[in-house]
């Protein structure tokens, strides 16, 4: 993550702040020349600015004195090197608003005060450290620090899926990385180790699909709502490079061309059902005709002479010539829905997949059928074929079917070579809906978002990984270290940052988790179902007696045997393994923490009261906090517990003593909606939240004006955040991802 420094009365930053280099430990920072304290994006004063260099370093330009192009030692990885550039030669306001639009504004003449402090000299070059340059700005009045860029860590949510859908995965050319939708996200993972991942965010509504470029250098990524962005692979900003709206519905497949020039997408639509374009203008290059309903697939030939294939819920499957592409002719062997249509690789087949069990075999230059693929095999499948993929060679096929099964098929020998049974139970959740044959790596998609990676002549899967695929709504870390994570369709995972997730062990539960709270290695995980489970060591150990209503909030002892709720209903309640007890309370209890036998309750009026924990009940102390202004929805002591902090329904954030309810601050205001999320560091200085408007912020108790804004650091909101260490921060949230930053 980089951080950088910005004064409160520059531009506003933009809603996604981006990086220019690899290095993501260094600062990114812009800085505007404010002498005249004028922000005019038309004047033409040349402007001051501090950007990150290839090698990592800090230059801060400055345009009121001579060249400083004999700069001395700009290359020093890490380091800040100040010096000044001629008036001639500075950058006007629309320039600077055109290379450096991504960045944060900062006040040039702030920083050269603050340069003068550190090297004792005015406007010489000389190296600084980054982060002590950013925390020297953060202590200067009027002054935020804003942190962006990218996590140290990304553990990626899993495929979307959708039962009776068929997922796309695409791998890029050299096997290495394949891409799929999930949510708004589309992710890029690594085919190696798929605990490396990154996430491209620049769709508004959820995504369909993704496909690399036979270039590797693009991936043209399509949503829900029929528009597909064309977006470069390499570089972690993921420039766009291009947008259109081909069809009026969902996207279910992408085609690319041989060249990388041309594209197709197919999918819902109400004209059409289809189109080719230029990936760079969107040029009409063709049209996609001959098919009554939606059509789920489209494969091109990556050789001349050009040619392509889709596939529909109508039952058939349209050949086309190209380029143009022009409608050819109608395949009509399918006897039901048509799921996938893919080219072998050596281009001289392409073989279809559908509901009726069946695989097609034709040929990939003039469209004949050759065969039906292995029609006498007594071992067929039982279930819908979603998904074909071919081996690099083109020798064999490997399919992925509703019968909970992936097959393996020999072309050449027209015979089935293997199957892989995923699960034996009857359970949707293990059905096979994608699939994806990338160099020596061979997987299968489950409904359930599972990813399965296959080998030829095995029986079962060699590896499962699993995964979120839902928003993750509650969170708890151990003191041991590992984060229990539940997501909006009841699934429970944990992780210990090193690898992937594990699935927790269990009786199978759909419930949403609504909070989780842990102690010593005790995670007490509070459900919709109006139950409280307990899990140690990723396994599911007891439930609480049935409460009256869902909990919403948990706190749990430093013991892990008593849990004090509150309850949707507003009723409060202390549970353990075998007994639940009612807590007398006026009003309607909203959030709860504890510290020692120390209890706060947050309410539904904004108010917070203290009690003490005896035995089952809560003993009320007399101590409030009324400095909120909205519902309370979060809180959280400091480890010594000195300190309470309490978040609201607006966004504000009130520390208070427990002691006393005297308030510490009440000006950590930054967010703009509803606290999902707080934590404290454990050298009590610090402070963390999440919110509904998914940014995550990092507070400084001994300077309240200072903090470090993670902005949009979950799309749709961050749900949970907490320290691993007083550096080191984790985040959840609503797009199924954990996200590990480092402050």
């Amino acid at each position: 993550m980089s951080i950088a420094a910005r004064s409160r009365a520059g531009p506003v930053a933009p809603p996604r702040a981006t990086v220019t280099s690899t290095s993501i430990a260094e600062p990114v920072i812009a800085a505007q020349d404010t002498v005249s304290n004028s922000n005019t994006t038309g004047s033409q004063t040349p402007i001051h600015h501090i950007i990150n260099s290839q090698e990592g370093s800090v230059i801060v330009l400055s345009s009121d004195s001579e060249s400083g192009d004999d700069v001395s030692n700009p290359e020093q990885n890490g380091s800040a090197i100040i010096f000044r550039d001629s008036a001639d030669e500075g950058m006007t306001a629309d320039q600077f608003s055109e290379l450096f639009r991504p960045f944060v504004f900062i006040r040039l003449d702030m920083v050269l005060v603050v340069y003068q402090q550190l090297v004792g000299r005015e406007l010489a070059a000389a190296s600084v450290s980054p982060r002590e340059l950013c925390r020297q700005l953060g202590k200067i009045e009027g002054f935020e620090i804003w942190a962006h860029g990218l996590p140290r860590s990304y553990f990626a949510p899993n495929p979307a899926t959708t039962r009776g859908q068929p997922v796309r995965l695409s791998a890029d050319p050299t096997g290495k990385q394949f891409v799929y939708a999930s949510g708004r996200s589309i992710v890029i993972r690594s085919l190696q180790d798929p605990s490396k991942s990154r996430e491209y965010t620049g769709h508004t509504q959820a995504t369909s699909v993704a496909t690399f470029s036979p270039s590797g250098y693009y991936i043209a990524s399509g949503d829900i709502a029929g528009n597909v962005r064309i977006w470069d692979s390499i570089n972690d900003e993921h420039i766009l490079k291009s947008e259109f709206r081909p069809i009026s519905g969902r996207i279910n497949d992408i085609a690319w061309d041989m060249d990388s020039q041309r594209v197709m997408a197919v999918g819902e639509g109400k004209e059409k059902f289809g189109h080719v374009f230029a990936y760079d203008s969107g040029n009409s290059l063709g049209t996609v005709e001959g098919h009554s309903k939606v059509i789920n697939a489209c494969s091109m030939r990556q050789q001349r002479p050009f040619r392509a294939v889709t596939c529909s819920d109508d039952g058939t499957c349209v050949f086309y010539h190209g380029a143009p592409y022009k409608f050819n002719s109608t395949l009509k062997e399918h006897s039901g829905f048509v799921m996938d249509a893919k080219y072998a690789p050596s281009n001289e087949y392409f073989v279809t997949a559908g509901a009726d069990k069946k695989l097609f075999l034709y040929d990939g230059k003039t469209g004949d059928l050759i065969r039906q693929v292995a029609a006498g095999t007594e071992s067929p499948h039982t279930g819908s074929i979603y998904a074909v993929a071919w081996s690099p060679d083109s020798k064999f096929i490997v399919t992925s079917s509703g019968d909970r099964t992936c097959k393996f098929w020999d072309i050449a020998q027209d015979k089935l070579v293997s199957t892989v049974q995923i699960s034996s139970t009857s359970a949707p959740e293990y059905q096979q809906v994608g699939n994806l044959w990338a160099g020596e790596h061979i997987i299968s998609l489950s409904l359930s978002g599972d990813i399965n990676v296959l080998q030829m002549g095995n029986e079962r899967p060699v590896r499962v990984i699993t995964g979120h695929q839902k928003a993750i709504t509650a969170a708890a870390l151990t003191p041991s270290g590992t984060l229990y994570t539940g997501s909006y369709d009841g699934k429970l995972c944990t992780w210990d940052f090193t690898g992937l997730a594990q699935a927790v062990e269990g009786p199978k539960n759909e419930a949403k988790p609504e909070d989780m709270a842990a102690s010593s290695d005790v995670v007490a995980m509070g459900f919709i179902d109006d139950a409280v489970r307990f899990a140690e060591a990723s396994k599911i150990t007891g439930a609480s007696a049935g409460l009256s209503s869902a909990p919403v909030s948990l706190a749990i002892d430093k013991s892990g045997t008593a849990v004090v709720a509150a309850l949707a209903s507003g009723e409060l309640a202390v549970v353990s393994r075998t007994k639940v007890t009612k807590v007398a309370i006026k009003g309607e209890a909203r959030a709860v923490a504890i510290s020692g036998s120390t209890v706060a309750v947050g309410f539904a009026d904004h108010s917070v009261h203290l009690y003490q924990l005896q035995s089952d009940t809560l003993v009320a102390t007399g101590v409030s906090m009324t400095a909120n202004t909205r519902e309370i929805t979060r809180l959280a002591f400091t480890p010594n517990g000195q300190l309470l902090a309490a978040g609201d329904a607006g966004g504000k954030i009130v520390v208070a003593r427990p002691d006393t309810g005297e308030t510490v601050t009440a000006r950590w205001v930054a967010h703009t909606a509803r606290i999902y999320g707080l934590a404290w560091s454990s050298d009590n200085q610090h402070a963390a939240s999440s919110a509904l408007d998914g940014h995550v912020i990092v507070w400084d108790i001994a300077n309240p004006l200072r903090k470090t804004l993670i902005k949009n650091a979950h799309l749709g909101g961050a749900s949970t955040v907490s320290f691993i260490d007083p550096q080191t921060i984790v985040s959840t949230g609503a797009d199924g991802g954990v996200k590990v930053w480092t402050i």
